[in-house]
């Protein structure tokens, strides 16, 4: 009789596969869950804002609450299902709407711009190229005229806050110092003549002389040196 495959068991012996198998491939899905576990509740969208400017404030927590909430709802969903390349790839979405969004981009950069120029006045006031009296007049200048970060729908973007012109106006404020100190170490002669006596006599004190406070304060509203 011929022999067939069916006729003829086969003879095989069975080797149980050792769970050292499964070991790596597991453990390295639960590091790449462990991470996406990690970035997403690390994850912390801060906005940097002029908190003196109107609404800033408000509008910044707003949206960064908002991007928040999507970081603390994506942490949810991953613990339920597990699946740590959704999580990742989510993650990587909220990331770049958050880096891209136009109001944030436009809160954080007039941030920016305001707080350059201040710590510009500072270093300036320290090098006494600039009076602490001028820093606080353009301080005060840069925030009245500046109404917040808001939408213009006429140019489609977000206002930007004119915070340079500050220390554009250091090279005014050098030649009304010059001017002043030159003035107020001048007689009353000399200073009626550069002045006028119009101006000198409502700036002259008890001496009969003009202070250089006075005179300083009086240049600053001169049209000679209007910014």
């Amino acid at each position: 009789m011929a022999i067939t495959p069916l006729s003829t068991p086969l003879k095989t012996e069975y080797k149980p596969l050792g769970l050292e198998a499964f070991a790596q491939p597991l453990s390295q899905m639960q590091a790449k869950f462990d991470v996406a576990k990690s970035q997403i509740e690390d994850a912390d969208y801060k906005i940097n804002r002029l908190n003196w400017a109107t609404g800033e404030e408000e509008k910044a927590k707003e949206l960064a609450g908002a991007y928040n909430q999507k970081a603390t709802d994506l942490a949810g969903k991953l613990l339920r299902s597990g699946n740590y390349r959704e999580a990742s790839s989510a993650l990587k979405s909220i990331n770049k709407s958050y880096n891209n969004d136009p109001h944030i981009q436009a809160l954080q950069s007039n941030a920016a711009g305001y707080k350059a120029v201040v710590a510009e006045m500072d270093k300036a006031v320290a090098a006494n190229e600039m009076t602490p009296e001028y820093r606080k007049m353009q301080i005060q200048k840069i925030q009245a005229g500046f109404p917040g970060t808001n939408f213009d729908p006429k140019t489609g973007e977000y206002n930007k806050i004119n915070a340079s012109s500050a220390m554009n106006n250091i090279k005014i404020e050098d030649k009304i110092l010059a001017k002043a100190e030159k003035l107020a170490a001048a007689d009353a002669d000399q200073q009626d003549f550069m002045l006028g006596k119009e101006v000198t006599r409502k700036l002259r004190d008890q001496s009969g002389h003009s202070a250089f406070e006075d005179i300083l304060a009086h240049l600053r509203q001169s049209s000679e040196f209007k910014e």
